[in-house]
């Protein structure tokens, strides 16, 4: 098993520092481009760090980075909409007037009228609380408070849809959302961590803290087009494949402040990911531990409750639980360099993924439950002859 682990990690530290694939393009795409060289961009003008516009009028930020790649890869120009809310930017969207979307989170509504390229970025989304709330909030507390949300955005979408029945005050902006927390106006919002640590330091709400992780899930951006535009989100989705693994991590460490060493020999590269993985796999198995303790509850109180609305009540809180365990799980597996992988030998004498994680498996085109139910990745071809069964 660590002469696999080890097989793994070489691969994933010989990919990160791979150069960047050319993009094909047919020539109906390559004459759909020379038509449209120039793209109108909605953009969220008050998303620092992910993306905004500075005092100066200018598009910055992580996502502006993506951007600028895209049109180093399709030669074309992507033209910011400033003036404009985010909704005010959507709206323009829906009705034709914006061509394209660089930070836009997917959900079912969107779907019926927009297209999506795989995500290129996972952020962190979390809870924050005033500091004298001592709880690590989970899924049943935020049903107990009044959540400050931001109207229009895709993380508040999901958490409504997760809770139906949560109080919500709607608020046009994360500062806002903020300070309402602050004032005592709300009990809590739920944020990306990015954005949730400028804000609250740059405005010195020093009263307010993160109490946990959003209870659906982590922040996931697409770029976004039109129903109609195929084509347009079928090269996008090719460019965005074309990034790599460095790039990836220069842009992000660059707006995010995470340490990034570049230019590291292969033994060292293995040693550094050895190292961590080490560490990462030890709290992975602590909350796998937990998680299993979960199911197992679940399974007695299952057999245990004789009330029907009773144990209706007891398995959902259960059940939420276990969905906590299980993000946090992902969360800490996403936070470690490259990717990680828990692998099985099946009775037959097959490999089999069980859990898979981590940027890199996107960066890749990859799909981490594709992965798991191995749907023509090939992988197994990447295990050293000597370690298959």
């Amino acid at each position: 098993m660590s002469r696999l682990i080890a097989t793994l990690l070489c691969w994933i530290a010989l990919t990160g520092v791979a150069r960047a694939e050319s993009i094909s393009l047919d020539p109906q795409e390559q004459a759909w481009l020379a038509q449209h060289p120039v793209l109108t961009l909605g953009i969220d003008p008050d998303h620092a760090p992910i993306e905004y516009v500075d005092d100066a009028g200018v598009y910055r930020g992580m996502v502006a980075d993506y951007v600028a790649l895209m049109e180093q890869r399709l030669g074309v120009i992507f033209e910011p909409q400033l003036g404009l809310s985010w909704r005010e930017s959507v709206a323009l969207g829906l009705a034709g007037k914006i061509d394209v979307f660089a930070a836009a989170g997917r959900t079912a509504e969107r779907e019926n009228r927009f297209l999506f390229t795989m995500p290129y970025a996972e952020i962190a989304s979390v809870v924050v609380v005033p500091t004298e709330e001592k709880r690590i909030l989970d899924v049943e507390d935020l049903r107990d408070l009044r959540v400050a949300l931001v109207e229009g955005y895709a993380e508040s979408r999901l958490l409504i849809d997760r809770l139906p029945r949560l109080s919500v005050l709607f608020k046009q902006t994360h500062l806002e959302a903020l300070r309402s927390v602050s004032a005592g106006e709300a009990g809590a919002t739920v944020l990306p961590l990015p954005i949730a640590s400028y804000l609250i330091e740059r405005h010195g709400l020093t009263n307010l803290k993160i109490a946990g992780a959003n209870p659906t899930r982590a922040t996931r951006l697409h770029f976004m087009v039109a129903r109609d535009q195929v084509l347009l989100a079928g090269v996008l989705s090719r460019a965005l494949a074309s990034v790599t693994p460095r790039e990836h991590a220069e842009i992000q460490t660059r707006w995010f402040n995470v340490k990034y060493e570049v230019g590291l020999d292969p033994g060292e590269v293995r040693n550094t990911a050895l190292g961590a993985v080490a560490v990462g796999l030890l709290v992975i198995a602590a909350m796998a531990a937990w998680a299993l303790t979960m199911r197992r509850e679940i399974g007695r109180r299952r057999e245990a409750e004789t009330s029907a609305h009773a144990n209706a009540r007891r398995l959902e809180a259960s059940q939420d639980q276990l969905r906590g365990a299980n993000l946090r799980l992902q969360e800490m597996a996403d936070s470690i360099a490259g990717a990680v992988f828990q692998i099985r030998v099946d009775p037959a004498g097959g490999l089999r993924v069980e859990f898979a994680s981590g940027q890199l498996i996107y960066d890749m085109g990859l799909e981490p439950q594709a992965l798991m139910d191995d749907r023509g990745t090939g992988w197994p071809e990447l295990v050293d002859a000597e370690d298959r069964p």
